[in-house]
């Protein structure tokens, strides 16, 4: 997005802050414009977009692929474009929605599905990213898959 040229064209007064003081604005004040931060899920920023025929097209696949394995994702999936570089996905506990990073549909349908996993996998658990929590749910279900599929339990 060219942030210069939004501020240029905006019939609204834009104020420049700087991007700390921007997202503590954001979630003090959920409500306030901030142009890029749609919205705000703890520390990681987005503005929602409209999925691209190909978005669609490849999120459908994906999402039918999974389910023929026997993977249910049953939360509303939305498509985003994320303030840092490096974020595929982010699941929000509160509304049951899954954000994909638009680049996700770039990487791959293999790519695009381990982050509806992971995302769907954080909604169930309510458990946050890089944490022992998550971690734990997620050997736990594998290892639940493990059992069932054996007909061994521990």
């Amino acid at each position: 997005m060219n942030f210069a040229q939004a501020i240029t064209d905006s019939p609204k007064e834009c104020l420049r802050v700087p991007e700390g003081f921007a997202l503590d604005l954001k979630k003090r004040i959920p409500h306030i414009h901030i142009l890029g931060m749609g919205k705000v899920i703890g520390d990681c920023s987005m503005e929602e977009i409209e999925p691209t025929q190909k978005m669609q097209f490849l999120l459908k696949e994906v999402s039918r692929s999974l389910e023929e394995m026997g993977y249910q994702i049953p939360y509303h999936i939305k498509v985003a474009e994320f303030k840092e570089d490096k974020i595929l996905g982010q699941a929000d506990v509160d509304t049951k929605t899954i954000y994909l990073a638009d680049k996700v549909f770039d990487e791959g349908r293999r790519v695009l599905a381990l982050t509806l996993m992971e995302e769907t996998e954080h909604i169930r658990s309510n458990a946050g990213d890089e944490t022992r929590e998550f971690q734990n749910h997620l050997f736990s279900k594998w290892l639940s898959y493990m059992e069932e599929k054996n007909a061994l339990f521990l």
